[in-house]
C-alpha cells in the first residue's frame, strides 16, 4: 500500500464524500506498493483541479530512488479539438492539455534545481477516467501517456510500467524532502473554507431554512432559537425570498449594519432590510426630518429619535406584511414595540435569535419580549446545530466554555485555536502582528483576517494603534458621516469590536483584549463575548489573553 502526503484524508471523505479525485487517490493507495509516495493536491482542490505552487499535478509519485511520474487528472467531458485535447470550464474557451502539462514539468524541473542544485527525473501522465479517446491527443501529449475511461482501473498499473521501483539512496531522500517541504508550504486553508459551503449545501432537508419553510401557522408566530452558525441569517433570508413570491412584503430587520448591508445584498429587491435604527431615519426622511448624527453618542439621543417616530402616524405604504428579525437576542423590547408600528393586521412575524450571543445587556434581558412573545402566541422552534465551526475549534470552545453548549455539525477539522499571553499594549500589537505574518505564510489572505476586540471601540487595546507588526489596521473610528455610516481607516488588516462584528464571520479570527477565564461553568458576559468570537471563525481563531485594563 503506497503512503500518502498529507496522510489523513477522512475529514475530506466526510465533508464531500466521493469525488472524482478522492477516488483516484483510493486507487493509487490501494493498488501500488509500499515503494511509492504519492503526494496529492487533493486537499486544496476540493472541485477544481490542483492549484499548487509549481502548478496543476493532482497527484505526484515518487519511487525509492527519487524518480517522479505527475500525474494530471481531468475529470468529465473533453473536447477533441483540431489542436488536440481541451478541458472547457463553465462556458469559457477551452484550454489545451498539454501544454499544461509542460508548464507544470518545467516549474517543477526549475524548481527542483534552484533549492537543491540536482537534475529532477520526471515524466508524466494524463488520466481522463470519464473520457474515451476519439482522435489525436495533440501536439505535445504522447498516446501512451494517456489513461482513459477504457482503461481507468489501469492508472496504477501504467504508473509502474513507466516508473519502477527503485532502490533507496541519497537522491530519493532529497526528492522526498524537497516535496514535503513544497507541499507545506501550500496549506489547505481555503479548501476548509470551500468544503464547509459544500457541506452546508447538502444540509439534509435544507437545513435550518428547510425546518422553516415547513411549518405551517396562520398567522406564522415563530421564534427559532438558534446557535451560531446553525444557518439563521440563510433562512432569514430563504423566509423573505418566501414571502416575496408570495406575494407579500417583508420586512427584515438586523441588529448590525455589516449583517444587513450583506443581506440587502442577498434579498429580493422588493423586500426592506435595514438595522432597527436605519429603519428610523429612513421613516423619519420620508416625513421630511432628519437625523443629526454628529450628536449620537450623546446619552438618550437614539430615545429622542424613537419618540419622535412615535408622534409620526405610520402612513399604509410604511406597513409591512410580515417582520422577520435577525440577532433578535440584541433587540430592546421596546424596539419590539416600535416595529410593530411598521406592520399590518395579523402579520406574520419570525424571529431569530440566540441567547449565548446576547452580549448586550446579559441574563435580565428581553423579559419585556418574552411577555410579548407569550401573547402573541409564539412557538419556539430550538436548533443546536452549529455548521459553520470546524472540529478543532469546536473542541476548544466545548473545554473552555462548558456552560455554552451546542452541536458541531462541521466535519472539517480546521486548524484549530492558538492561545498567547500579552502584558502590555505593545505586547498585544506585536503579537497581533506576529500571528498575521504567520497566517499570510500559511495561505490565508489579507481579507481573510479579522482582529476583533472583546472591548468596546473606546477601551480596546488596539482602538489607536496605527499598526500590528509591519500591517496596518482598517478600524472604525468612531467619527460618522452625514448618513449615519461609521469611517473606517485604510488599512491592511480589518480591525473591529466584536459587538460590530456579530453575525458575521472570517476564515480566521484574532481576538484581543480577552480576560483571564475561570473553569466555573457559570455563564458570564465574558464567557458569551468570548464564545461569540470565536464561533465568528471558519478555519482558525487566535485568543490574545490581557493585558489588564486596570
Amino acid at each position: 500500500m503506497a503512503e500518502l502526503f498529507p496522510s489523513d484524508i477522512t475529514p475530506l471523505h466526510l465533508s464531500l464524500g466521493e469525488t472524482s479525485e478522492l477516488r483516484t487517490l483510493d486507487l493509487l493507495r490501494r493498488r501500488l506498493p509500499a515503494d511509492y509516495a504519492v503526494y496529492h493536491s487533493v486537499h486544496w482542490s476540493l472541485s477544481t483541479s490542483a492549484r499548487v505552487m509549481f502548478g496543476e499535478a493532482d497527484f505526484v509519485i515518487i519511487n525509492r530512488s527519487g524518480e517522479v511520474v505527475i500525474i494530471e487528472q481531468k475529470a468529465g467531458r473533453l473536447e477533441d479539438t483540431a489542436e488536440g485535447l481541451a478541458k472547457r470550464y463553465d462556458g469559457a474557451t477551452p484550454k489545451l492539455v498539454a501544454p499544461q502539462i509542460h508548464r507544470n514539468q518545467d516549474a517543477l524541473r526549475k524548481q527542483f534545481l534552484r533549492q537543491t542544485g540536482h537534475q529532477l527525473t520526471l515524466d508524466y501522465l494524463f488520466y481522463c477516467p470519464d473520457h474515451r479517446l476519439q482522435g489525436a491527443v495533440g501536439a505535445g501529449l504522447s498516446a501512451d501517456r494517456v489513461v482513459d475511461a477504457t482503461e481507468p482501473d489501469a492508472l496504477p498499473e501504467r504508473i509502474m510500467a513507466l516508473l519502477p521501483v527503485g532502490t533507496e539512496g541519497r537522491e530519493g531522500a532529497l526528492v522526498r524532502r524537497f516535496f514535503e517541504n513544497l507541499f507545506h508550504l501550500v496549506p489547505d486553508i481555503h479548501a476548509h473554507v470551500r468544503a464547509g459551503e459544500q457541506a452546508m449545501a447538502r444540509i439534509p432537508g435544507g437545513g435550518l431554512a428547510g425546518i422553516v419553510a415547513a411549518i405551517e401557522m396562520n398567522p406564522m408566530r415563530l421564534r427559532v432559537r438558534g446557535t451560531a452558525g446553525s444557518g439563521k441569517s440563510v433562512a432569514a433570508l430563504a423566509c423573505v425570498a418566501r414571502e416575496v413570491a408570495h406575494g407579500r412584503r417583508p420586512l427584515l430587520v438586523c441588529f448590525n449594519r455589516p449583517l444587513a448591508e450583506r443581506l440587502r445584498a442577498a434579498a429580493p429587491k422588493a423586500c426592506e432590510v435595514t438595522t432597527f435604527y436605519g429603519l428610523l431615519d429612513r421613516f423619519l426622511a420620508s416625513r421630511g426630518q432628519s437625523i443629526d448624527f454628529s450628536a449620537m453618542s450623546r446619552p438618550g439621543f437614539w430615545g429622542e429619535v424613537q419618540e419622535r417616530v412615535i408622534l409620526e402616524s405610520v402612513p399604509d405604504d410604511w406597513r409591512f406584511d410580515t417582520l422577520i428579525v435577525d440577532e433578535g437576542q440584541d433587540f430592546d423590547a421596546d424596539w419590539f414595540d416600535m416595529l410593530r408600528l411598521f406592520l399590518k393586521e395579523a402579520p406574520h412575524i419570525i424571529w431569530f435569535e440566540d441567547r449565548a450571543q446576547d452580549i448586550r445587556r446579559g441574563k435580565e434581558a428581553g423579559r419585556g419580549i418574552e411577555d410579548a412573545f407569550f401573547h402573541l402566541g409564539f412557538v419556539t422552534f430550538n436548533a443546536q446545530g452549529n455548521y459553520r465551526t470546524p472540529q478543532s475549534i469546536a473542541i476548544f470552545i466545548r473545554d473552555l466554555l462548558p456552560g455554552l453548549s451546542f452541536e458541531a455539525r462541521n466535519p472539517l477539522p480546521g486548524l484549530g485555536v492558538g492561545e498567547h499571553h500579552c502584558k502590555t499594549p505593545a505586547d498585544v500589537a506585536r503579537r497581533v502582528g506576529a500571528v498575521v505574518t504567520e497566517h499570510l505564510k500559511q495561505g490565508l489572505k489579507a481579507q481573510d483576517i479579522v482582529v476583533l476586540s472583546l472591548r468596546g471601540l473606546g477601551s480596546a487595546t488596539l482602538a489607536h494603534a496605527g499598526k500590528v507588526g509591519a500591517f496596518t489596521l482598517a478600524r472604525p473610528t468612531g467619527i460618522y458621516d452625514p448618513q449615519g455610516n461609521q469611517i473606517m481607516d485604510c488599512g491592511q488588516i480589518r480591525f473591529d469590536t466584536i459587538f460590530r462584528f456579530k453575525g458575521q464571520e472570517a476564515n480566521a479570527v484574532i481576538i484581543t483584549d480577552v480576560p483571564p477565564l475561570s473553569a466555573d461553568p457559570t455563564v458570564t458576559s465574558a464567557s458569551r463575548l468570548l464564545f461569540t468570537a470565536l464561533t465568528r471563525a471558519k478555519v482558525r481563531a487566535d485568543i490574545l489573553y490581557g493585558p489588564d485594563p486596570g
